[in-house]
């Protein structure tokens, strides 16, 4: 339902990203979990970002990206 990226000529944002582009940051918390709960989405326990799911890792330099901020240091 999120992911239709399967689908011949799935536009381009993918829908999960369109969703979240407009998404409230309360309808994005829900997005995201129903996306996680899908297997759309994957949490890395290293630097807590979420990932599409057929990727092996996270993206960026080395095994991870930089680590995302915790809520208190964004609070801050």
């Amino acid at each position: 339902m999120l992911d239709d990226s399967g689908e011949e000529g799935a536009p381009r944002p993918l829908l999960l990203d369109a969703l979240l582009n407009v998404a409230d940051d309360e309808q994005k918390d829900v997005i995201r979990a129903a996306a996680l709960a899908a297997g759309i989405l994957w949490h890395c326990p290293a630097c807590r970002w979420d990932n599409p799911g057929p990727a092996t890792c996270s993206e960026g330099p080395g095994l991870c990206r930089t680590p995302k901020p915790t809520a208190e240091q964004t609070a801050a």
